[in-house]
């Protein structure tokens, strides 16, 4: 079957064409984040930390979320590493 004819002209054979930008020579970074939840009320970020260093963990930062308003934690956190995004590559 023939495509329909469209009223601005076009062929509407997309197929060819590409939009997105060019590829750079360097490959994508895996992320190195890391989300953590159900974390105890009362956990630090240096509680956090001193758990994964005694698992063989170097975590670059621990961020632990608060609530905006009350500052009570949420019990979730996010770490990021020194690495290939896996514990075991670091």
């Amino acid at each position: 079957p023939t495509p329909p004819t469209l009223p601005f002209g076009a062929d509407g054979d997309y197929r060819d064409q590409d939009y997105r930008p060019e590829a750079t020579e360097e490959e994508p970074r895996a992320s190195t984040i890391v989300m953590l939840r159900m974390l105890p009320q009362a956990a630090t970020e240096n509680d956090i930390r001193a758990q994964l260093q005694a698992q063989g963990v170097q975590p670059r930062e621990v961020r632990l979320m608060r609530n905006k308003s009350s500052g009570e934690p949420r019990q979730m956190g996010a770490l990021q590493g020194e690495g290939g995004g896996h514990p075991e590559a670091q």
